[in-house]
């Protein structure tokens, strides 16, 4: 008989090899970006956020500006949706065999978001992602993360007709608990909580006290991310989970074994980690394993 491994834990329908997910990010753009997260002590990942079809041909630059202390790393970014949909098409088949991909899916554009999913939902993926807390760009596109209407709507439509599991991505605000609220009651399977923190401006000081934006966007703000918003989205998290009996993945600020014991303490089932790996470069998939090693001993 096969002896049960310690750190599986059951999200959904599936059981993961460990709590810990590689977050949505650049980390992974790329089909061959997956690989050497495979190769780790991980659960899950999950792609860039991908759409039905990229509206904007030129990307801002600089996207990230990292900054912080050693152990406490910031990042502000504006990462924009990665590839489209027909870019992920010919290895959807073999991703989906691993058992460890949860594709991610903007949720900006209901119509669009319902075309890609009906194409995912051919495969056996864990679940599906929707990403509707990109905080680099919700004043542009009327706060969405804080739109109960809208969160209503597309979990209706995409419950209607998808049959693959679905988990609705929320950005941090007052209203957190309601919408996953909001979100459970139209049928949502689960809840991701939290994403990056603002938009946040920040800019340095050039020549002739000129002000330089730290990200190219528009109007020069980014998401937050890394260790400060970590007790934001622990409080997030506990609240959710005390209010609302919904799966709740949890991820923000989250960088260490002793951090992802508190998110599941306080309720998550499982834990996304992304700014704290991709600070490490080409060793960026390091940190999966060293966290397993530090408590868990594997």
């Amino acid at each position: 008989m096969k002896n049960r491994n310690p750190l599986e834990v059951k999200l959904l329908n599936n059981n993961l090899e460990s709590p810990l997910i590689l977050g949505s990010g650049t980390l992974v753009e790329k089909y061959e970006d997956i690989n050497p997260f495979l190769k780790t002590n991980i659960g899950a990942i999950v792609p860039r956020t991908t759409r039905l079809e990229m509206t904007r041909k030129v990307h801002p630059s600089p996207h990230l500006y990292q900054f912080g202390n050693n152990g406490s790393e910031m990042m502000l970014n504006a990462e924009w949706t990665g590839a489209a949909i027909d870019y992920w098409i010919p290895y959807l088949r073999e991703m989906s065999n691993t058992n460890k991909i949860i594709m991610s899916i903007s949720g900006r554009d209901i119509e669009g978001c319902l075309k890609v999913c009906r194409i995912l939902d051919k495969y056996n993926f864990p679940m599906l992602e929707i990403n509707l807390s990109c905080a680099h760009s919700n004043g542009v596109n009327g706060f969405i993360t804080r739109n109960s209407e809208h969160i209503k709507s597309i979990v209706y439509r995409l419950k209607d007709t998808i049959k693959t599991p679905i988990g609705i991505k929320l950005g941090h605000s007052d209203f957190i608990v309601e919408l996953a609220g909001v979100a459970k009651k139209a049928g949502a399977d689960a809840i991701v909580a939290i994403n990056t923190f603002g938009p946040i401006l920040d800019f340095n000081i050039g020549n002739n006290l000129k002000i330089k934006p730290v990200v190219g966007i528009q109007n020069a703000k980014g998401g937050l991310s890394g260790g400060l918003l970590f007790n934001i989205a622990l409080t997030d998290i506990a609240d959710i989970s005390n209010q609302i009996k919904i799966p709740i993945i949890g991820c923000g600020g989250v960088s260490n074994a002793e951090q992802v014991i508190k998110m599941m303490m306080a309720g998550a089932s499982a834990v996304q980690i992304y700014t704290a790996a991709h600070i490490r470069g080409i060793n960026s998939p390091s940190i999966f394993n060293e966290i397993m090693k530090t408590y868990f001993h594997l």
